[in-house]
């Protein structure tokens, strides 16, 4: 896409590598991210269905910001991201009307809705997509949460995304929030402790020797 657009800004770089490196069994990776606030979507372990005819399993793919849901049938032990599909965008509203939704059935959710919290988190990790495999309390009495985030970097076209959401569309959102919304900005943060001996200095004083004498 970035050919499309004259080759897109080269000062907005994202390079597709893995959150955290391979396990040194080979096995896929995870990384627990330590959050404030509330988690804005369902724990994803509300959402599992278990039956004598198939396991879905779910997870939560984050792209600028937005979440979207993946599941895939059976298959537990594999670990691969891009073994998932992303559902529609309308998933929760329809199964609302299903017997077996039950846990979801008072639930407003906002799916593909920029969240602070997931801002927050793509800045934490240092990444604009990835897929969230858990999310749970640090201690039971605890307000912080653990987000436990594959290192695995999904492959957005393996998990069906461009039947969502239009590749360009997904190139400008990526774009921008890698180029403006991921950065810290200066009004936002809180300022910066400056000690005495750093005030004494920019004022062009000598530390060595006192006000008397440059008197």
């Amino acid at each position: 896409m970035a050919h499309q657009y004259g080759g897109g800004d080269p000062k907005v770089v994202y390079v597709r590598n893995r959150i955290s490196p391979l396990e040194k069994s080979g096995f896929e990776s995870n990384i627990n991210v330590e959050m404030n606030g509330k988690f804005p979507l369902p724990h994803l372990h509300d959402l599992v269905e278990w039956s004598d005819r198939e396991t879905k399993i779910v997870a939560y793919l984050v792209v600028a910001g937005k979440a979207y849901l993946l599941m895939k049938i059976g298959d537990i032990y594999n670990d691969d991201v891009n073994t998932f599909r992303v559902q529609p965008i309308d998933y929760f509203e329809k199964q609302k009307t299903k017997r077996f939704s039950w846990w979801i059935r008072d639930t407003h959710v906002d799916l593909a809705v920029e969240h602070p919290f997931l801002i927050e988190l793509s800045r934490k990790i240092k990444a604009p997509v990835f897929v969230i495999r858990d999310v749970y309390r640090k201690t039971w009495k605890s307000d912080r949460i653990m987000v436990k985030v594959a290192g695995q970097c999904p492959i957005l076209r393996e998990i069906g995304m461009p039947a969502l959401i239009p590749a360009a569309q997904i190139y400008q959102e990526l774009a921008y929030f890698v180029g403006n919304t991921m950065k810290e900005h200066p009004d936002t943060e809180p300022p910066v402790e400056v000690s005495n001996t750093s005030k004494i200095l920019n004022a062009g004083f000598d530390l060595k020797q006192s006000f008397r004498h440059r008197m």
